[in-house]
């Protein structure tokens, strides 16, 4: 196995066309489910929750393929990231694939600046995928402040992509 393909990522055939589209990629989850992507994924617990061997401190970030929680895995005692898949998607079962798939490719990427997947679960019909936890700013509020190499500056902008240091 190298590196995995666009199609691997979505689940999509390959293209014959070039690669053009109508319509974007993942375009189709949304119309699925019929909400916005902030609406589709609504939170499946509270701070101090527990979902199998995680406990939930809070909300970091949410999406139309899941929510994720600062949390605890108890048994290790170690802080992690939990994306667990909204309720609104159990009834598609396309999109459980999807969810799966994504921890499974997730989980051959190695990265200085990406958060690796630790375990891949079910609890109580819930499904979630536990990430190494990364405390510090998320990208969407460096992006939310302009563009990243005027944010951040080109030296900073690049080693956040790339992981090496230009200089």
């Amino acid at each position: 196995g190298g590196a995995p393909s666009r199609g691997d990522c979505t689940g999509e055939p390959p293209q014959r066309d070039g690669g053009r589209r109508a319509v974007p990629p993942g375009a189709g989850l949304l119309d699925q489910l019929g909400k916005r992507a902030e609406d589709a994924a609504e939170p499946v617990g509270r701070s101090g929750d527990k979902i199998g061997e995680f406990k939930l401190l809070g909300i970091r970030g949410r999406g139309g393929m899941g929510v994720v929680y600062e949390a605890v895995q108890e048994t290790l005692g170690r802080p992690v990231a939990l994306k667990v898949l909204p309720e609104s998607v159990l009834a598609y079962p396309s999109l459980v694939a999807r969810f799966k798939r994504e921890a499974e490719l997730a989980s051959r990427l190695e990265h200085p600046n990406l958060c690796g997947v630790l375990r891949v679960g079910e609890s109580e019909g819930r499904h979630w995928i536990a990430m190494r936890y990364v405390k510090g700013e998320t990208l969407e509020s460096v992006l939310r402040r302009g563009p990243a190499d005027e944010v951040l500056g080109a030296s900073e902008a690049s080693r956040a992509v790339t992981g090496v240091d230009p200089r």
